[in-house]
């Protein structure tokens, strides 16, 4: 309990750690906390906006979205609103660039060789509601050892948030597709 603004709190997949983000600094940096309490050990240390999706399968390492630098072969154009997938030891250290695209909400599989996020192709406010466009947001899912990018949903309003099943396959998420946000299964497989 503190003054600072405290957000998105993620758990570790053993329940023994939750990452968040907080301004404490300024602006919001990554720091994990066990979950029995205690205090907050601080994980990245930028001026960009730190905000954790997840944990690595094996827990130790936070994902995280933040607008620090695309690569030169990506950038269409200077932009700090479109972030970019990194990671960081849940023990601190260096971060690594993890994907140039913007992966939201970004979780990996219980064998860890998968990720799947919601995009984020323009400036749409995510809470303008029924929103049918090209800039609407997707599911995707990244295969780490192939390199490789399969867009899993094709609505043409949001879906959004997905999170992984237990089995690793099979997952969840956040669509318009049939009223105001309802949530939707589906698999990798499909």
């Amino acid at each position: 309990i503190g003054e600072a603004y405290d957000s998105a709190p993620v758990w570790s997949h053993d329940g023994k750690t939750i990452a968040f983000a907080s301004d404490r600094y300024g602006s919001l940096d990554v720091f994990v906390v066990s979950a029995s309490g205690g205090e907050a050990r601080r994980l990245t240390n930028c001026s960009g906006q730190d905000i954790p999706s997840s944990f690595s399968a094996d827990d130790r390492l936070v994902y995280f979205s933040s607008q620090r630098q695309d690569l030169v072969t990506d950038a269409q154009f200077p932009v700090a609103g479109l972030p970019e997938l990194y990671s960081i030891p849940v023990t601190g250290g260096e971060v690594s660039l993890v994907l140039t695209n913007p992966a939201l909400s970004a979780t990996v599989n219980p064998a860890g060789d998968k990720i799947i996020y919601h995009d984020q192709k323009g400036y749409e406010s995510e809470w303008r509601k029924h929103h049918v466009s090209s800039v609407a947001r997707d599911i995707w899912a990244y295969d780490l050892p192939a390199r490789t990018y399969t867009k899993l949903t094709d609505f043409a309003g949001e879906d959004r948030n997905p999170v992984f099943a237990a089995n690793g396959d099979d997952f969840y998420f956040l669509s318009e597709r049939g009223g105001s946000f309802n949530v939707y299964r589906s698999s990798l497989s499909r």
